[in-house]
């Protein structure tokens, strides 16, 4: 089936609009044109000049606890900062204690409103969502895989890789689609003026419309080719650019400012040529090197540095984790590593393979200000940091699990005992210890915990698969029945409040996967995944029986 005619039956069998609240049939735009419109562009403004902002829907600000934060012109005078130490509206569920949290006015409490669709037919034609965004007009971006066939029979079927803009009340305002082979769009980011940022993986090929990028060695199972570029507000190319890291890494991790200067992270092997600079491997084996650079907003190089694991009492070992951008541009990096780490500091960390802890190695935080240059690193040895996110105060928060007893700073939490499992730590933005808790979790199941930056307004968000008890941080107790999805928001004022969550509803399979979860910055949050053998209400009405298929919901306070 042509790709033009897959779109067409889509629109004819799924014809009609989702409304807030309600389930109707999915409309799927045009290609790439329309309903969407272009961002006006922001005005210069004076560099260092600070101003007031406000994120949250009208007649909310001053109400209860939210009020405006503030925001600083960029020192070019070409943009503005993300909007920091505002407070936004949070869902009031009825099951919290009274206190008007979500800023109307009252304490009574009102469950959220929104909508959920699915976004593709139930037939062997089906879409897996990889990214997403939220742009400035709260529209939520995203990016995924739409396979042409079943590729459990046949892993050469037709795939094409879509980019689809979601406005908040639920219409479909364009859908793109661009050819390609093999790859995938891994990191998308919006700028002030709606322009789309973009990372992935080349593949074979990709086509943004300015011209192929190519990998020739894909077919011959050569080393993997990564991209990163810049569209317009409807999906149309600017500029794109390939990077050959010499890995079979999918591609990188992508951050932005509101200016559209965007940096990358991710492990390369051999050498890595970024603009006029050449990154070379450390040592012999690898991938024991991973790639920090940035690019300004016409895909010019900023800066280019790499960390480096080296040789040691330890066979070297470097994973990138985590990449994270505050509201001023400094940029945060996370991951595991063996043997001796080199970030670009005064001194190297160190973890030993022997040192009996088990899995044998270290995890890593750095800080690295706009123009690249190190400011701070932290370490820990044994415990594994599963999320990581810039705290609404500038400071940072790390989530993850305890493997092994650890200090984050304030003392060991003692990892083993059924009562604690996970772990929270918070940092100031100089990289000073604030806070670190053990995090008591339900031992009927595996947990894991992700704490996830959203778009734009500097808030965290933490979710968690099994029973938690956040009392000890001031957040609230979750079931602890061992399939239970739950969200939080880290507040402006460093406050965790539950925001939402259910119980899985027994059976052979897990019917529900949360793939991603946006802060749409206006006080509500998105969610997108894939259900599975079962219908699944997410409290909007169901979602219809499909044997797989992937969803979108909007949760509005």
């Amino acid at each position: 089936m042509a790709l033009s005619s897959f779109f067409e039956t889509i629109g004819v069998l799924l014809a009609g609009a989702w409304l807030a609240g309600c389930i109707q049939p999915l409309k799927v735009g045009t290609d790439g044109g329309g309903g969407g419109g272009q961002a006006p562009t922001v005005p210069p403004c004076d560099p260092g000049e600070i101003r007031s902002c406000y994120d949250g829907p009208d007649g909310t600000e001053g109400v209860a606890s939210c009020k405006a934060g503030t925001q600083t012109c960029s020192e070019d005078g070409l943009f503005w900062s993300l909007c920091v130490h505002q407070v936004l509206p949070d869902f009031e569920p009825c099951a919290a204690a009274a206190e008007d949290a979500n800023c109307d006015g009252s304490t009574a409490c009102a469950e959220a409103t929104g909508w959920a669709m699915p976004f593709d037919p139930d037939t062997p034609d089906h879409t897996d969502l990889s990214a997403s965004a939220v742009g400035p007009d709260h529209a939520l971006y995203v990016a995924g895989l739409r396979h042409l066939g079943q590729p459990e029979s046949d892993h050469e079927v037709p795939v094409t890789v879509i980019l689809t803009k979601i406005t908040p009340a639920g219409q479909i305002a364009w859908v793109k689609e661009y050819e390609s082979r093999g790859a995938e769009i891994t990191s998308l980011a919006v700028d002030q003026n709606g322009n789309l940022l973009v990372a992935g993986s080349v593949g074979a090929h990709i086509d943004f419309g300015g011209g192929a990028l190519v990998n020739a060695a894909y077919d011959d199972g050569g080393t993997d080719v990564f991209f990163a570029g810049k569209l317009d507000p409807t999906g149309n190319e600017i500029w794109t650019h390939s990077y050959d890291s010499h890995t079979g890494w999918v591609g990188p991790r992508l951050v932005a400012d509101p200016g559209g200067n965007m940096v990358l992270f991710g492990d390369f092997m051999g050498e890595l040529k970024v603009g006029s600079t050449v990154l070379s491997q450390s040592g012999p084996i690898g991938p024991v090197d991973a790639f920090l650079f940035k690019l300004d907003a016409n895909g010019e190089v900023v800066f280019a540095r790499q960390q480096s694991a080296l040789d040691g009492d330890s066979d070297p070992i470097l994973v990138p984790g985590a990449l994270r951008m505050d509201a001023w541009g400094a940029v945060y990096t996370s991951g595991l590593f063996e043997g001796d780490l080199d970030l670009g500091g005064p001194t190297t960390m160190f973890a030993d393979m022997n040192s009996g802890v088990t899995p044998p190695n270290g995890t890593y935080l750095a800080k690295y200000d706009r123009q690249g240059s190190f400011v701070w690193q932290r370490g820990f040895v044994g415990s594994q940091i599963y999320g990581a996110a810039v705290a609404p105060t500038g400071g940072f928060v790390l989530t993850g699990w305890l493997q092994a007893d650890t200090d984050f700073g304030g003392g060991a939490l003692a990892a083993g005992d059924p009562a604690s499992g996970g772990f929270l730590a918070r940092y100031d933005e100089t990289g000073n210890h604030l806070h670190s808790q053990a995090i008591a979790a339900s031992d009927t199941g595996a947990v894991n915990v992700l704490s996830q930056r959203d778009d734009g307004i500097g808030t965290g968000l933490l979710s968690s698969y099994t029973g938690f008890d956040l009392s000890a941080i001031g957040g609230p107790v979750v079931s602890d029945k061992p399939l239970t999805e739950a969200v939080f928001r880290l507040g402006a004022d460093d406050r965790i409040r539950k925001l939402w969550h259910w119980d899985f509803p027994k059976g052979p399979l897990m019917p529900l996967t949360i793939l991603g979860r946006r802060d749409d910055g206006a006080g509500g949050l998105y969610l997108y995944g894939r259900y599975v053998g079962a219908e699944v209400d997410l409290g909007f009405g169901a979602l219809p029986l499909a044997s797989s298929r992937a969803f979108v919901a909007h949760l509005v306070p």
